[in-house]
């Protein structure tokens, strides 16, 4: 795992990296990393705000999060500092903190939402939207989620580029991997996947009461504002079938397509851990991959 201090230009050694761990999620940050080193002169002024860049493709996450604790490990005589760190994909932090300004958009494309937000990360795919709000002091984040829900789409980073993508787009992708089924550690909770999977209602401008395909098993929600389209795009959800662990694979991220035994299968999460060994004990290089498939209902 390379992780590169931007201001200084200084690596983090392997004897100086605890532990890493980054994540492809599909959702509005689709990128984190969260990892432990032990504190030296190089990397004692790490702080919030700061860029790291990782991986041979640097791709540029800003440090959201510092926790360093008191030194209680001695080495050769001398305190041990250790600090955790938490990063985000650079420009995305800007979704998790209160907006300073209104972005209040009427038919944009889901990168112009992004825009609007602060965010410069440049697009590979996007999708139209009827509208975007995103009010003063309220993070945007939130916003984004809930025009994914609508447009039955999810946001993830593949090529330094943030891709929009339709969930039906999604499947009809080709495998990258073959993975054998008894590999796989399957769920199967179908409760949950009813409370997951809601009935929706929603009035019409005249007056008239919308409803798609109500099911007595599961519950309902009111949603203001919608039409038939989308109240059919928010019954369309991903739904988690298990999650599997192999070597070290960060070329696999959220969004990718695998077939187990021959049925095809989307990331949901694709988290990568990099902890090297220290002294006799055995370092850690895998992947663990979580897995889902598209409901329609």
């Amino acid at each position: 795992m390379r992780i590169l201090i931007e201001n200084s230009g200084y690596i983090i050694p392997h004897n100086v990296l605890l532990d890493s761990v980054w994540r492809y999620d599909l959702i509005p940050v689709p990128l984190t990393l969260e990892f432990k080193i032990r504190v030296n002169d190089d990397t004692k002024s790490l702080q919030e705000g700061d860029v790291i860049l990782i991986t041979d493709d640097e791709i540029p996450l800003t440090i959201v999060k510092k926790h360093k604790t008191d030194p209680d490990i001695t080495q050769d005589g001398n305190f041990i500092e250790i600090a955790s760190f938490t990063a985000f994909l650079s420009g995305c932090e800007k979704l998790i903190e209160p907006a300073k300004q209104a972005a209040l958009l009427d038919s944009p494309n889901m990168s112009d939402a992004y825009r609007a937000c602060g965010v410069k990360i440049p697009f590979g795919s996007d999708i139209p939207l009827l509208q975007f709000h995103a009010f003063f002091g309220k993070t945007p984040s939130y916003e984004v989620a809930k025009r994914c829900c609508e447009e039955a789409a999810v946001v993830l980073y593949k090529n330094k580029k943030l891709h929009v993508k339709r969930l039906n787009d999604l499947k009809t992708q080709n495998s990258i991997l073959d993975v054998n089924g008894r590999s796989v550690e399957w769920e199967s909770n179908p409760q949950l996947e009813k409370n997951i999977v809601k009935n929706y209602i929603t009035v019409n401008e005249d007056g008239t009461t919308i409803e798609e395909s109500l099911s007595g098993t599961q519950s309902a929600s009111f949603y203001a504002g919608m039409d038939s389209r989308r109240l059919k795009n928010l019954r369309t959800v991903l739904i988690r079938k298990g999650s599997f662990m192999r070597q070290l694979s960060p070329q696999i991220v959220a969004g990718d397509v695998i077939s187990v035994d021959q049925v095809p299968y989307i990331i949901l999460t694709a988290a990568h851990r990099y902890q090297p060994g220290t002294g006799s004990g055995a370092g850690v290089m895998a992947s663990r991959f979580w897995i889902a498939q598209v409901k329609n209902t």
